[in-house]
């Protein structure tokens, strides 16, 4: 199992170029911490965060490849039976997937073309790094856009 999320205390106000929303799951309130992940070769020069900047606008960027969405989604329901899956009709994105539990928190996860990308909601350190070993597992390594690092595959 990977161990790059250790004590897992987000500096979420500390970055005020992302997106911090709040959700509620039982008597819980969390607010979200994002993970994303990519394959890219040696032609993606981009930073990180420009390539995800990219990603949100729809762009194309040299060196991002494709991912087999079917297999990302297929591996996350066996990882998580009671996850949710809602049709999204985006030709990029075409379903997110909502996995809640009253103790380890939510994520939502949206496997598109290009990338997948983990909305958590207080899931737990076990849970992230599960989620990580998934991506993983597609040689999908993570970046943390709330501390600007791209991890080793």
């Amino acid at each position: 199992m990977s161990d790059m999320i250790g004590e897992f205390n987000p500096p979420f106000l500390q970055h005020g170029r992302h997106t911090v929303a709040q959700t509620s799951v039982g008597s819980h309130s969390y607010m979200s911490y994002d993970l994303y992940f990519w394959k890219q070769t040696s032609d993606c020069t981009l930073a990180p965060d420009v390539v995800i900047q990219r990603f949100s606008e729809s762009q194309s960027v040299d060196g991002i490849v494709p991912m087999d969405t079917a297999a990302v989604i297929a591996r996350l329901k066996a990882e998580f039976p009671t996850i949710a899956e809602n049709p999204l009709g985006l030709d990029e994105c075409s379903v997110q997937l909502v996995w809640e539990h009253e103790t380890d928190g939510c994520f939502i996860a949206l496997p598109c073309t290009t990338y997948l990308c983990i909305e958590s909601h207080g899931a737990s350190n076990e849970i992230l790094n599960r989620l990580i070993d998934i991506a993983n597992e597609f040689k999908c390594p993570l970046y943390d856009p709330q501390t600007n690092e791209r991890y080793a595959g």
